[in-house]
């Protein structure tokens, strides 16, 4: 019986189709001073005691896994693909004694130093296992261009793959922990990500993108205090780029560190947790290129993933903070109204590792299907472009206040001038039953819980759940029926999933079902 899971889904549609549009508005922090905004630079490890650190010889570890390569590892970027792949990941094993000289005594503290580098690198980032750090110790990494310090990680923050320290511009880094022990701490280096593309560099980036800096609209110039660029630890210690935008809570006081981008740019629950965020990396004025160093920036910390679906190809993420600065931090207001063609949108984005840039547009298709995602909206751009790096933008609606409507997808590259240049966006609309619990009431649910009834039903039975995905993928996907049902089936799947976890006598009919529609599907 064919129709078994679409009898399941019907018996909810009459309870999804009296929900009400739900919508929320946006939140504005305004910005830190400049005195407060270069104080914030001492925190946690001033600068004039960095100047001190790097006055005296370090140990030095020379790295020469990708040295005169980086060109070669620019050509490999997939055409297709609005990641940016931005540096190449290489395993080590390096221990603290390895590493670290003597330490510099302060006190009943016990400063051990060790400077990383990897030739020819434009940036670096450090995977360092932390677990068998003692009481009291505590693991910094220094930015030595402005300089500034990230930290402190202590065994706390250790996961089981090793911890990812954020990015730190030029081809070397020092790594400083403070201990009250005077034998070195327990630590490893297990990982060395060398980032072949510069953050100050556009040999490649289109003409035709917008500097932020010459937007003259100023909501849009405070919508894009929300709007960060992501660096995501891929397979093998690679990075990727993204966008992501940062999402509103209008039903709480504070300001949740919620981020919206695509499912795509961060595949798995652990990258998530590895995310390195940098706020405000925009220029200066329209006229320029002129961006600030990394080190002088905002930066958040990846925390956990909250809710993503990859047929719809949209993530929620928390981070473990976001840190005020120059240009204030805006809360993005979303909408799940359904959208029509001819409406305006904005996209805002970091493409091609570049400084802030904004694309304006119009909807062409408020739901096309696609052998990769579901239910996709499809814009033009008229003026502004996006590229590799610009995955994950959020996609704004003009018309209700630059409300959140989807994330950057896909699409085909672009070419300055050209009267073609479309883009495939996820349904934020279709996403919101999913994720409805994060972003309005007062109570957080639990980020772990399931909800997709399929994999609730069957999660004993991996094998089920991967040939209802290929059905899915290789028939439903293919007609316009078939994307209609997944659409329903995924804006009902938190609710499905928890009247299946809730009830055992439904959930076995649910199996019933979805076997019975399994029998009886394509097999190719």
């Amino acid at each position: 019986m064919r129709t078994g899971l679409l009898l399941v889904i019907i018996v909810f549609l009459p309870a999804s189709a009296a929900l009400a549009e739900n919508t929320a508005p946006e939140a504005y922090l305004p910005p830190l001073s400049p005195n407060l905004l270069e104080k914030s630079w001492d925190t946690p490890v001033s600068r004039a005691e960095i100047g001190r650190y790097l006055l005296f010889p370090a140990k030095t570890t020379i790295l020469t896994a990708y040295a005169g390569q980086n060109e070669w590892l620019k050509s490999q970027q997939a055409l297709e693909d609005k990641v940016l792949d931005i540096a190449a990941g290489f395993e080590v094993d390096y221990s603290a004694l390895d590493l670290f000289g003597p330490p510099l005594p302060e006190g009943n503290t016990f400063t051990y130093r060790a400077i990383i580098s990897s030739l020819d690198a434009q940036a670096l980032r450090l995977c360092i296992d932390l677990s068998s750090l003692r009481d009291g110790e505590e693991v910094f990494v220094i930015d030595p261009v402005l300089p500034r310090a990230f930290g402190p990680y202590t065994a706390a923050e250790a996961l089981k793959e090793g911890r990812w320290l954020p990015v730190t511009e030029g081809d070397w880094t020092l790594v400083l922990v403070r201990s009250p022990h005077a034998t070195p701490p327990v630590l490893r280096l297990t990982n060395v990500a060398h980032f072949y593309r510069a953050f100050s560099e556009f040999v490649k980036e289109l003409y035709c993108n917008i500097n932020i800096a010459c937007e003259g609209n100023a909501a849009l110039q405070s919508v894009a205090a929300g709007v960060g660029m992501l660096v995501i630890p891929r397979v093998g210690g690679d990075q990727g780029l993204c966008t992501c935008t940062l999402i509103n809570n209008a039903d709480t006081t504070e300001k949740e560190p919620y981020i919206l981008t695509s499912n795509h740019c961060v595949p798995e629950v652990v990258s998530a947790s590895q995310a390195d965020v940098v706020w405000d990396y925009r220029a200066t004025a329209c006229d320029s290129d002129d961006p600030p160093p990394l080190g002088s920036l905002p930066r958040s910390n990846g925390y956990q993933m909250l809710a993503t679906n990859s047929s719809l190809d949209i993530t929620l993420m928390e981070l473990d903070s976001v840190p005020n600065g120059a240009f204030g931090r805006y809360y993005a207001g979303w909408t799940d109204r359904a959208v029509s063609a001819g409406e305006a949108i904005t996209g805002i984005h970091h493409p091609d590792v570049s400084h802030m840039r904004i694309s304006y547009g119009d909807i062409r298709t408020s739901s096309v299907g696609g052998l990769t995602y579901a239910n996709q909206i499809e814009v033009l751009w008229r003026d502004g472009v996006t590229e590799p790096g610009s995955s994950g933008l959020g996609l704004l609606l003009n018309s209700v206040g630059y409300r959140i409507i989807g994330t950057l997808s896909n699409g085909p590259s672009h070419i300055c001038g050209g009267t073609t240049n479309t883009d495939r966006f996820s349904s934020f609309r279709l996403f919101f039953p999913q994720v409805e619990g994060f972003l309005t009431g007062t109570e957080k649910p639990d980020p772990g819980g399931d909800d997709c009834p399929a994999e609730v039903a069957f999660k004993n039975q991996p094998e089920v759940l991967e040939q209802l995905r290929r059905v899915r993928d290789a028939s439903l996907m293919k007609t316009p029926a078939g994307r209609r049902l997944v659409e329903a089936y995924y804006r009902l799947a938190p609710t499905l999933a928890e009247t299946v976890q809730r009830s055992p006598e439904l959930a076995a009919a649910f199996r019933t079902m979805a076997l019975a529609f399994l029998s009886s599907a394509p097999t190719t």
